[in-house]
């Protein structure tokens, strides 16, 4: 429970900038492990499509990551 609590208090200091950064390196070899935690914190909650590079790269996540209903 302390982990979560830790995770959720630090992500209100995320600015957009880190948040896109957070959304492709966990789509790259060395972030993979940190994606299952972005889904389910539902850290990217805030990234909009024009934050990304091709909107379309909101597919390579489960909707959960950005707070919405999972499509698991």
């Amino acid at each position: 429970m302390r982990k979560r609590y830790s995770l959720k208090a630090a992500y209100p200091t995320f600015d957009i900038i880190s948040l896109s950064l957070l959304f492709y390196n966990c789509l790259s070899s060395p972030g993979k492990g940190f994606k299952p935690l972005v889904e389910e914190f539902a850290l990217l909650k805030t990234v909009e499509d024009n934050h990304l590079l091709d909107p379309s790269h909101r597919k390579f996540y489960n909707q959960a990551a950005f707070g919405q209903p999972s499509d698991s």
